[in-house]
């Protein structure tokens, strides 16, 4: 983040530098730098225990009832899967499959969890089975 405000300062000095002392070209030339870093820059965390999943970012916490899933969406990003999770309380949760693939603890957690979920009654895709490699489905 010191490497963005950093940026930011350039780029506002360089605009001051060639006489362009407009505020909105400033402001504009500012915010290009620190948006983008807040958006990608910024660290998740990811935490699981028996019946949870939680994500956190810099703005926000969210978590999810696993063993109460009552809906899995699956959608194709360039570097993976975003699985769109929500439970039978409303609670919604976005995560890619990175993010769960990184600790193989935390997936098996999911992995158990959506399984209770999947003997309540809880249907997925094929490709979400593949995906999460649930019920013995290869990883496509």
């Amino acid at each position: 983040m010191l490497g963005t405000a950093f940026m930011a300062a350039v780029v506002v000095l360089f605009a001051f530098g060639r006489g362009q002392r407009d505020l909105f070209d400033i402001v504009v030339a500012a915010l290009a730098f620190t948006i983008p870093a807040g958006w990608y820059g910024s660290r998740t965390q990811i935490a699981a225990g028996a019946g949870w999943l939680s994500h956190r970012t810099l703005v926000r916490r969210r978590w999810v009832r696993t063993d109460q899933i009552v809906r899995v969406k699956e959608t194709p990003l360039f570097m993976g899967v975003l699985l769109d999770l929500r439970d039978s309380d409303g609670r919604k949760l976005f995560v890619t499959s990175g993010d769960l693939g990184g600790d193989p603890r935390l997936l098996g957690q999911v992995r158990a969890d959506l399984r209770t979920a999947m003997g309540r009654g809880l249907q997925l895709s094929d490709r979400a089975r593949a995906g999460l490699q649930l019920d013995g489905a290869k990883k496509r």
